[in-house]
């Protein structure tokens, strides 16, 4: 992948990708999210463990491998059986010649097909076979944090990743702030910021607030826009919501940071359009109010 086909890296920016979960409503076969991607006009991707297994071949149709149903899953098992490391450097091959960089791997730590389909040192190395530096995975409940802190800690030190606690709307102003915060485990144990959900959770007023104070464990965002003290109503188009998004990119800027942000499409797609423009128009939003932070 040339140069030019990467968003900036510079320090004070916000190489924008997008997380294939968008990619849900889209018919699915092998790479299509990929083909997805380049054509909302991006080249960065998270992408989540269903799709690429599909990419790798197995069987099914790139939803959750745990809703299969017995054929299929008695099917899954057995193609897993010859799957290897060198399985994913040809996906890793094939996405590069689609000019898409996997960046992140959304893959669930705690989820079946990490418990039934390998082991979570496996799914590592398969992060580095497509190029990734980092794993998202769900936040855990603070109860379970002494024991998930130190098995999280192994893995990013073994592997030299990061892993990344995609927060929903749990997640409150205080988290972290306690003796007993997941992230006195390692340093490369952070977030996969959810900056909707937060809002929605806690309020526009709060987020600024907390994002400076975690700043360096934020390790990537998703973009996405909610209505603020509001759970019950759907995450809305970029711009339409109460994510303090010109806030936050002035921030990025001023404070020289760089800082991964992946779109994420969970509102109901208007008629006429698809996902995939939906994410275009997205980009393009995100990036005229970047610019002009």
């Amino acid at each position: 992948m040339t140069e030019e086909q990467h968003e900036p890296t510079t320090a004070g920016a916000m190489p924008l990708g997008v997380i294939t979960y968008s990619f849900a409503s889209m018919p699915l076969r092998p790479f299509a999210v990929a083909e997805y991607v380049r054509e909302a006009g991006l080249t960065r991707a998270e992408l989540k463990i269903e799709h690429l297994q599909l990419d790798a071949g197995a069987p099914g149709n790139g939803k959750k491998r745990w809703t299969f149903d017995e054929a299929t899953k008695a099917a899954y098992d057995d193609w897993f059986k010859g799957v290897t490391l060198d399985t994913y450097k040809e996906v890793r091959r094939r996405y590069d010649a689609l000019g898409v960089d996997i960046h992140i791997l959304k893959l669930g730590l705690d989820e079946p097909i990490c418990k039934e389909g390998g082991t979570a040192d496996f799914w590592c190395d398969v992060a580095h076979a497509l190029g990734a530096d980092e794993i998202t995975t769900e936040l855990p409940p603070p109860e379970t944090w002494a024991a998930k802190g130190p098995f999280y800690a192994r893995l990013c030190e073994r592997h030299g990743l990061r892993i990344g606690l995609h927060n929903h709307t749990q997640l409150k102003p205080e988290s972290f702030s306690g003796p007993d915060s997941i992230f006195q485990y390692s340093d490369n144990i952070g977030l996969c910021f959810d900056i909707g959900h937060f809002v929605a959770a806690n309020g526009s007023a709060a987020t600024m607030d907390f994002v400076r104070r975690h700043r360096d464990r934020i390790f990537s965002l998703h973009v996405k826009d909610r209505k603020e003290l509001d759970l019950d109503t759907r995450p809305v188009p970029f711009g339409e919501g109460d994510v303090p998004f010109a806030e936050l990119f002035a921030f990025i800027k001023k404070d020289k940071w760089t800082i991964p942000g992946d779109i994420e499409i969970e509102y109901a797609i208007p008629e006429g359009s698809n996902a995939v423009l939906e994410v275009a128009k997205c980009a393009r939003r995100c990036r005229r109010m970047f610019e002009d932070a």
